[in-house]
């Protein structure tokens, strides 16, 4: 198998993306395990942190999908094409799944829609590029729009991550007082 140097940074770049989600979602396996106050975790600390471990887990899954299709020998142009409509239509489920079950969570005062409102209008970008990406349109079946939105899924994973770490403040309700 002959492979090009931009295949090889390709491959190098879904492998790092890769092993951080695993710290991701290893060490706030850790950092759960070790805070005292969970047995009073309320629902949006549990949002949040499904949250975590769910976009930590799909981040290393689609970004290691595309060696496994490589290897049943899937043409480049296909293969991102392919993954970006996995990954599209991955967003698009998770999304709708975590807006209607927690739909009561979602209402309360207590999430911060400043932080919670740019999310969602990137995550619908990211969703749109991913089409654009999937369809040819704009783009040609391409590695760049598939890595950035798997960019953007690790940066929610930080996020929520570094939101874990913190300690609440007065007044937060993600744990009770």
């Amino acid at each position: 198998m002959k492979l090009d140097p931009a295949s090889l940074r390709q491959e190098g770049a879904l492998v790092v993306v890769a092993e951080i989600a695993i710290a991701l979602a290893g060490f706030s396996s850790i950092v759960i395990a070790l805070r005292r106050d969970m047995d009073q975790i309320t629902s949006f600390a549990y949002i949040r942190l499904w949250r975590l471990l769910e976009t930590s887990l799909a981040t290393v899954f689609f970004a290691l999908v595309p060696f496994a299709l490589h290897y049943f020998g899937v043409a480049a142009q296909a293969l991102w094409t392919t993954v970006s409509a996995g990954l599209c239509a991955y967003i698009l489920c998770a999304q709708s799944y975590m807006f209607f079950h927690w739909w009561e969570q979602w209402k309360s005062p207590a999430i911060p829609w400043l932080f919670n409102g740019p999310v969602l209008l990137a995550q619908l970008s990211v969703v749109a590029v991913l089409a654009l990406n999937a369809l040819s349109v704009g783009f040609h079946g391409e590695f760049g729009p598939y890595f950035a939105a798997l960019l953007w899924y690790l940066t929610l994973s930080a996020l929520y991550f570094a939101r874990l770490l913190l300690k609440h403040r007065q007044g937060d309700e993600d744990f009770r007082q």
